[in-house]
């Protein structure tokens, strides 16, 4: 059974893929970060790999435009998903997002010839404005679908810190019974992907609940420089882009 909006206010539904791949319907009750590890809308492969909402960031107008893929309480395809475990990760009532942009250090300044900040986000150092248009979208699913606004007590690292079977990854059982805000790094049983890094999450959340709760958001601290973890190098995926 599901409840609430089936599409974020405004959305564009243009690139729908619950025709051509139906998902489960069920009552979501926590949220899947991605990155996309690109600077335009991705295809997924005709939405073979979709997740549920597509977040592409319009630096110029400091906005974030919204496509919708599935509906809101529809499981998405962005996750591996194991079919001979007892819990499936794409339909363990979870609602998943990709925020167009990289996690990737070596992206932090410059990504070929485009520039951090002017031609795409990377999302560890994402602005402010971005993270609060960001809340906009948890508090909806807050208000709308009774996501909790906590996050996982797992650590958000850096990639590639972040890849594989890191301190970060949950176990099974935990997933499971997970309730709130998550990165695709965190989600077990085959997933080995570091997205979305370190980027602020509890600044999302903490303006989510402001937002809410109608009080005036904390202002955002600076946290520490930590390198990233030495580990075994391998990018997020990056998906072809829908000529926009």
């Amino acid at each position: 059974m599901s409840t609430g909006a089936a599409f974020f206010p405004g959305a564009s539904t243009a690139y729908r893929y619950d025709g051509r791949y139906p998902g489960l319907m069920q009552e979501i009750n926590c949220c899947v970060t991605h990155t996309t590890e690109g600077t335009s809308l991705p295809d997924y492969d005709g939405g073979i790999s979709a997740p549920s909402s597509t977040l592409l960031p319009d630096i110029p107008a400091k906005k974030i435009k919204v496509y919708a893929h599935f509906p809101a309480d529809m499981s998405a395809r962005a996750l591996v998903d194991n079919p001979n475990t007892e819990v499936r990760t794409n339909r363990n009532n979870a609602h998943q997002v990709e925020l167009v942009g990289s996690c990737d250090p070596a992206r932090r300044i410059s990504w070929g010839t485009r520039k951090a900040g002017v031609d795409y986000i990377y999302w560890p150092d994402a602005p402010d404005w971005a993270l609060r248009e960001y809340a906009v979208y948890l508090a909806w699913l807050f208000t709308e679908h009774n996501v909790p606004l906590v996050s996982t007590p797992r650590p958000w690292l850096a990639y590639p810190g972040s890849y594989g079977n890191s301190r970060a990854r949950m176990e099974l059982d935990e997933w499971h019974a997970f309730k709130g805000h998550c990165g695709h790094m965190h989600v077990p049983d085959g997933n080995d992907h570091g997205d979305p890094g370190s980027m602020r999450m509890d600044l999302v959340i903490g303006y989510a609940r402001a937002l809410v709760s109608g009080e005036e958001p904390t202002p955002p601290t600076v946290p520490p420089t930590i390198p990233p973890a030495p580990a075994r190098r391998r990018r997020p995926r990056a998906y072809r882009a829908i000529g926009l």
